[in-house]
C-alpha cells in the first residue's frame, strides 16, 4: 500500500513538474525559432555573396612605382561589408571614364581608390558634377602619386589636378623604403653637395622586402602632430614633393589643388583624446598641425589647399574603418565640384622651383 502511494505521489510530482515546464517550453520555442531562422538567413546570405578577394590580390607589380590595380577588374573586394570594384584598361576605377574624358583628375591612396565603396557609391563615379577620374591605389604614399603625375603629365593639360593626401600614413611612408613586405619609392636627402631632397626608387622590384615589421602608425601620427624631430622632417619632405608636383602641373598646363585628408582619430573628439595621450608631449599635441603645415607650404608655392577636417565628421567614415562612408563620398564628390568651379582653367604657377628651396627648409634636423 505504501509503495503504491509513493508511486502515485512520484507520478503526480512528475506531472506537476511537466506542467511547470510547459510555459517555459512555450516561451523558448519562439526564441529558438527566431535563432534558427536567423542562422538560415545568414547562411543563405553568405552563399549568395560572390567570393571576395583581399586588396593585395587586386594589385600587380609596377616598375619604379611598386604596384598598381589590375586592369579589367570586376570583383568583390574584402571589406565590412564587401564592395564591388571595376577597373579600366589601365587599372584605375571608373572603367567608363579616361583621363582624357575627365575635367578633374585625383591622385592619392586607398581613399582615392575608394576602398569600402561600391561602384555606385564611389565619389569619382557619382553624377551631377564635373567628370572625375581617380588615379590611386591602396597603400600609396605621396611619392607614388607624384610619379603618376609625371607619367601622365602630357594628358593633364587643361585639367584640374587634385592631390588627396591622407595624414594617417602617407606622410610617414614618404620617408620609408617599404610598406610591410612591399618595396615603395621614398624621398631622402640627396647624395650631392647641395643637400637637397631626391626620390629613391632603385630598390623597388617585385621581390618582397626582407625585413618587414609592423608600424605603429597611431603613435607616429601623434608624434607628427607635435613639434618633434619626426614632424619637422616629414613636412620638409612634403615641401619638396609639393613643389615638384606644382612644377609638373604648371609645365603640363594643369591646375593643382591639394586636399588634406585627416585620419578619423584627428576629428573624433573621443579619439583625439586617445591620440593626444600617445604624443611625446601631450601638452604640445595639435591635431590641426598637418593642416597648418600644408597650408603654409601651399601658400609658398601658390597652390590652393582644402582641409577635409572642416568638412568631414566621424560619422562620415565607415564603422571600425578609417575610410569614408557613403555620406563621406557624397561630401568629397561635392568638394570636387567646388574645386572645379573655383580653380579650373588656370594652370598652377609655382613661385619657387625645387632647386631654389632655401637650405633651412631641406636641411636634416
Amino acid at each position: 500500500m505504501q509503495t503504491s502511494i509513493r508511486s502515485l505521489l512520484a507520478f503526480l510530482g512528475a506531472v506537476a513538474g511537466l506542467l511547470v515546464l510547459v510555459p517555459v517550453i512555450l516561451l523558448a520555442i519562439p526564441l529558438w525559432l527566431v535563432g534558427w531562422l536567423h542562422s538560415v538567413a545568414r547562411d543563405a546570405l553568405a552563399r549568395s555573396r560572390p567570393a571576395t578577394i583581399p586588396w593585395e590580390q587586386m594589385m600587380a607589380y609596377e616598375p619604379e612605382v611598386g604596384w598598381k590595380p589590375l586592369p579589367g577588374l570586376d570583383a568583390w573586394a574584402e571589406g565590412t561589408p564587401p564592395f564591388h570594384v571595376r577597373t579600366d584598361s589601365e587599372g584605375w576605377r571608373g572603367p567608363g571614364v579616361s583621363i582624357e574624358d575627365a575635367q578633374v583628375v585625383v591622385f592619392g591612396d586607398s581613399f582615392c581608390f575608394g576602398h569600402g565603396a561600391d561602384e555606385e557609391r564611389f565619389f569619382a563615379n557619382l553624377t551631377g558634377g564635373p567628370v572625375v577620374k581617380a588615379i590611386g591605389a591602396n597603400g600609396y604614399n605621396m611619392v607614388q602619386g607624384l610619379m603618376w603625375m609625371k607619367r601622365y603629365s602630357k594628358r593633364l593639360a587643361g585639367r584640374t589636378v587634385v592631390w588627396l593626401v591622407y595624414y594617417g600614413n602617407d606622410l610617414l611612408d614618404n620617408l620609408r623604403p617599404n610598406m610591410g613586405r612591399y618595396r615603395i619609392p621614398f624621398v631622402r636627402r640627396g647624395q650631392g653637395g647641395n643637400g637637397g631632397w631626391e626620390i629613391a626608387s632603385q630598390h623597388v622590384n617585385a621581390e618582397p622586402w626582407r625585413f618587414s615589421t609592423k608600424t605603429d602608425y597611431t603613435r607616429l601620427l601623434a608624434e607628427i602632430c607635435s613639434p618633434t624631430f619626426l614632424s619637422g622632417r616629414v613636412f620638409e619632405a612634403c615641401d619638396y614633393l609639393m613643389c615638384e608636383a606644382a612644377r609638373v602641373c604648371a609645365d603640363a598646363g594643369a591646375r593643382l589643388v591639394v586636399v588634406g585628408n585627416p585620419d578619423v582619430e584627428m576629428i573624433d573628439p573621443e579619439l583625439v583624446l586617445r591620440l593626444r595621450a600617445r604624443a611625446p608631449d601631450p601638452s604640445s599635441f595639435d591635431p590641426k598641425l598637418p593642416d597648418t603645415r600644408f597650408a603654409e607650404i601651399c601658400e609658398r608655392y601658390g597652390l590652393p589647399f582644402v582641409p577635409l577636417s572642416e568638412r568631414l565628421g566621424p560619422h562620415d567614415h565607415l564603422p571600425e574603418d578609417v575610410h569614408w562612408s557613403p555620406e563621406g563620398h557624397e561630401i568629397v564628390h561635392g568638394l570636387m565640384s567646388e574645386i572645379h568651379d573655383s580653380w579650373s582653367g588656370a594652370p598652377s604657377s609655382p613661385t619657387v622651383t625645387a632647386s631654389a628651396i632655401p637650405e633651412k627648409q631641406v636641411a636634416a634636423l
